[in-house]
Parts: C-alpha cells; sequence; structure tokens
C-alpha cells in the first residue's frame, strides 16, 4: 500500500488541501477560504482546522507527515514566514512547521508556494525530466523559482527566484519592481496608463477580445516586458526550460502567440512551455518536498 500525507497550498485567497500518496496521486482534495485580511493567527488557525478536517473525512488514515506551500519568504529548514507581503498581515515571523509538527506530531516541511509550484512542476506537470529548469507565474503579482539539477535553488537566505523584486526603469514611474508592470495587477496598471479603467488583468484581456485599443497596446507592452525577462533568464540561467504559470495563463491563448513572436524575432532558443497543473501544482510540489524530505532530510 502506498504511503499518504496531508499536503497545502496556502495563497492569499484559498487554502487548498489534500491526501495526497507518494506516487503524487490525489486521494481527496479540499478548499477553504483563507480569510487573510483576519491577520496571520486566524490563517495559521484555518489551515489547522482545513487540515484536520481533510484528515477526518479521509477516515482519519495513518499518515507519513504534512507538507505545506505557503505565500512569503519562507525558511525551508525551519518553517518560519520570514517576510510576507501585507496581503496577510500579521504572516512574517509565523511558525508554521512548529505549529503543525505539535498539533500532528508529525514530520512538517514548508516551502514558498512558487517554489513548490515548479516542485510539483518537475514531478507530474511540465518541467518533468528537465533538471535545468526556470518558472515565472504570472498571477496577482510576479512569482519565479529555478531548479539546478532537478532541485530548487532558495539562495543563501531562500529569496532565489523572487524575480518580481528586480528593479527596472520605467518610462512610467522611473525605477519600479517589476512585477508592478509584468502580473495580473500590472497589465491593469498599464491599461490604466494607456487611458483604459480594467479592473484585473482578465479584464483587460477580455477588453483585447473586444479590440479595444488601450487594452491591445497595454498588452503589448506588457509581453514587451515578459519577452525581456525570458530573454534575461536566458542569458543570465540558461536553462532549458521555461514554464510560465500562474492566473493569466487560464487566457495564454490570447497573447501566446505574441510572445512567440517576440522571442523569435530576438532569436531566443530557450523551451517556453506553460504550466500544467494549475492550481495543484503548489499542493503536489508540497507532498513532493515532505516526500523527498523523509527520504533524505538533509538534502531536502
Amino acid at each position: 500500500m502506498n504511503r499518504v500525507c496531508l499536503a497545502a497550498d496556502l495563497g492569499g485567497t484559498k487554502i487548498r488541501t489534500a491526501l495526497i500518496d507518494d506516487t503524487g496521486r490525489e486521494l481527496l482534495g479540499d478548499t477553504t477560504p483563507t480569510q487573510a485580511s483576519a491577520g496571520g493567527a486566524r490563517v495559521l488557525d484555518n489551515l489547522v482546522a482545513a487540515l484536520t478536517d481533510l484528515h477526518a473525512r479521509a477516515g482519519a488514515p495513518e499518515l507519513a507527515g504534512i507538507g505545506i506551500s505557503s505565500a512569503g519568504v519562507i525558511d525551508r529548514h525551519t518553517g518560519v514566514v520570514l517576510d510576507a507581503t501585507n496581503a496577510i498581515p500579521g504572516w512574517a515571523g509565523t511558525r508554521i512547521g512548529d505549529t503543525l509538527h505539535h498539533r500532528f506530531g508529525l514530520p512538517v516541511t514548508v516551502e514558498n508556494d512558487v517554489h513548490a509550484a515548479l516542485r510539483g512542476e518537475l514531478w507530474r506537470g511540465a518541467a518533468a525530466g528537465c533538471e535545468q529548469v526556470a518558472m515565472l507565474t504570472l498571477g496577482t503579482g510576479l512569482g519565479g523559482a529555478l531548479a539546478i539539477g532537478g532541485d530548487i535553488v532558495t539562495g543563501s537566505s531562500h529569496l532565489a527566484g523572487h524575480f518580481g523584486r528586480q528593479q527596472i526603469w520605467s518610462r512610467h514611474g522611473g525605477w519600479m519592481t517589476l512585477e508592478s508592470l509584468l502580473s495580473g495587477t500590472g497589465l491593469q496598471r498599464l491599461h490604466h496608463l494607456h487611458g483604459g479603467q480594467g479592473e484585473s488583468g482578465e479584464a483587460v484581456i477580455a477588453a483585447v477580445q473586444a479590440g479595444e485599443g488601450a487594452a491591445m497596446q497595454a498588452l503589448e507592452e506588457w509581453l514587451d516586458l515578459l519577452a525581456a525577462q525570458i530573454t534575461n533568464l536566458h542569458w543570465t540561467y540558461n536553462p532549458a526550460r521555461i514554464v510560465l504559470g500562474g492566473g493569466l495563463i487560464r487566457v495564454d491563448w490570447v497573447w501566446w502567440p505574441g510572445l512567440s513572436l517576440r522571442l523569435k524575432a530576438d532569436g531566443i532558443p530557450v523551451n517556453v512551455v506553460p504550466a500544467k497543473l494549475g492550481n495543484d501544482a503548489g499542493v503536489i510540489g508540497a507532498a513532493c518536498r515532505l516526500w523527498a524530505h523523509l527520504e533524505s532530510p538533509s538534502c531536502a
């Protein structure tokens, strides 16, 4: 019989939980609200409750451990949130690993959500079989992750892959973070700068489909930034594959041809592919990290 673990992917709006076996097969899953605005303590309580409820509904099977994917800068050795945005007030400093270990009495691993998403794609998704990979997640913000030799690169203080925090010079406001323009929120901001009124990145894409001039201008500028980031990854990291994930992948058929034309014109040979696991990438990656930790604790 395959071993099973509890896994969760904790984001700003929802907590995705699953019971996953050691082949990556989901046996049972659920989604509950994060209630991020209530603050870090409430969010941690909600995480414990979601895991407890799923375990009970599964018939309380014997568990090998718990794997967590979480928003924020995570010390993956201690399971502590080192830094976080205001999306979850008071999340920085939260001791996820210790709390879950004391509550369940099981081994616990905790990893940044985009690091976990890439780990999931390496295990069962678009990066399977490829050891040199970069990932960009195009959602509300811009997330990222890197893998060398099939393992996630975290950096000396767990910041590697936070591409959205890179500084760029923009005619729209001087020095800005990359994600302020290259993200769903960034696409919305560009739309406003071109005279549009889109309320989200998805709304801008809908306006593009309707032929709105401001939206089309915004998307062109957004694609220029995305192609430039992929070009920079090619020259600085030289990955064999770049995986694009996040919410805007759901409408990639609108913008992917424009990206491909830019990369072809620039002579960039890197293999750029859409993520395959969607909203499951983080929870699958969290389980994968737990299994790796149990096999070789010093290396995971």
